[in-house]
């Protein structure tokens, strides 16, 4: 493979979300932001195995997708709206000197804009500042990739009409916004639970949260979560452990509980934290995290949080009672990977091999990406 293609591959993977903030903060447009990033990948894999990659390839990128946003915008445009193609160019040369800003966060504020609906501003996020697709995003809002594609479609259209402010949005703003932001996040940690990738991504998009409003309790906990999540991974060994962020995840819970809000974040950070103290001390914290879920599910009864609890009673060998909690759940948790897991769990725990054969294969199938698969795969033989 040439350096060229080696390079737009690697722009593409790690730059791609930052390079369409820029665009859609100038251009006003999220779907026009993407048609004239993709071109611009187009026009690099022509240009550049012929006269070499660029010294900045994510400036090149950027320059030839808002000239090609410009090219169709002259096309349509009046006479008077030359003074917008005038500041487009000057932001570009100004972006230039100053370097790529990163743009997410801003642009995550857009996507929970008013002008679109609330049950659409995670999902939007998810696909415009972490390129996921709507076969990745759909399983978590129960929907069909269809049904989601054709939602996030309508939303790109509806802020483009609205002409929403791609600026940050005004301090009496912002908490009306928020928590759709910290959402997205959290939706994002919950595609990868185990680390990774997506799981540093929004590690550090909580961060860039916490740094614009550190005093919201809520936006503290998510931190500590995503710190508790890529601290320890879900692994036993404590040699793989990041304990610099471990430590972290600590200080942000013990922040967030002095403003004592209690929120679904900041709890779900507390259980995260009892099990990293059980692994280094040895000590069962089943009835403490027993009782963390179920303040859980009395505050945000949502559908991981149940399958979350019924977890810990596997755990804790309440078999009887995780059976009740499973069986509550199955009429809306038929395709939601975690619940075919815990029922695998459980169906092993119980010596039914029948039983978690059926909810494994069930898992395996409703897993969107070939390393979660191999996971599973593993827990499976184990």
């Amino acid at each position: 493979m040439s350096s060229a293609w080696t390079t737009a591959e690697a722009v593409a993977r790690d730059h791609r979300a930052r390079l369409v903030a820029i665009l859609a903060r100038r251009t006003r447009n999220i779907a026009a932001a993407e048609d004239s990033l993709s071109d611009a990948f187009a026009a690099a894999l022509e240009t550049w195995p012929e006269k070499g990659v660029p010294d900045n390839p994510e400036a090149w990128l950027l320059s030839a997708a808002l000239r090609r946003y410009l090219d169709g915008w002259r096309r349509t445009a009046r006479h008077a709206e030359l003074k917008q193609e005038l500041q487009l160019l000057d932001e570009e040369l100004s972006e230039r000197e100053e370097g790529l800003t990163d743009r997410r966060l801003e642009l995550m504020f857009v996507c929970a804009h008013p002008a679109i609906d609330a049950s659409v501003h995670a999902p939007l996020m998810l696909q415009t500042i972490l390129g996921l697709t709507a076969e990745q995003i759909a399983p978590l809002w129960l929907l069909s990739p269809a049904a989601m594609g054709q939602r996030l479609v309508r939303a790109k259209s509806k802020l483009s009409v609205a002409q929403a402010s791609f600026d940050m949005p005004l301090a009496e703003e912002k908490p009306q916004r928020i928590e759709a932001v910290l959402s997205a996040i959290y939706a994002a940690l919950t595609l990868e639970g185990e680390g990774g990738s997506l799981a540093r991504e929004a590690e550090y998009l909580a961060a860039l949260v916490v740094h614009g409003s550190p005093e919201h309790p809520e936006a503290l906990g998510l931190l500590a979560l995503c710190l508790y999540r890529t601290g320890w991974q879900g692994v036993e060994d404590q040699a793989s452990w990041d304990e610099e962020r471990l430590d972290r995840a600590e200080a942000m819970l013990k922040r967030s509980a002095h403003f004592r809000q209690p929120g679904r974040y900041q709890l779900e950070a507390a259980i995260q934290s009892a099990h990293v103290h059980s692994l280094r001390t040895g000590k069962d914290v089943t009835d403490v995290v027993l009782q963390l879920y179920e303040r859980l599910i009395a505050l945000a009864p949502s559908l991981g949080a149940r399958c979350g609890h019924a977890a810990a009673l596997v755990e804790g060998g309440r078999v009887d009672e995780a059976k009740r909690a499973l069986d509550a759940l199955a009429e809306q948790a038929d395709g939601y990977l975690p619940y075919w897991l815990v029922k695998a769990r459980l169906a092993t725990q119980d010596h039914d091999v029948d039983g978690a054969r059926t909810a494994y294969d069930r898992a395996i199938a409703l897993a969107t990406d070939e390393k979660t698969r191999e996971r599973i795969q593993v827990k499976c033989s184990a």
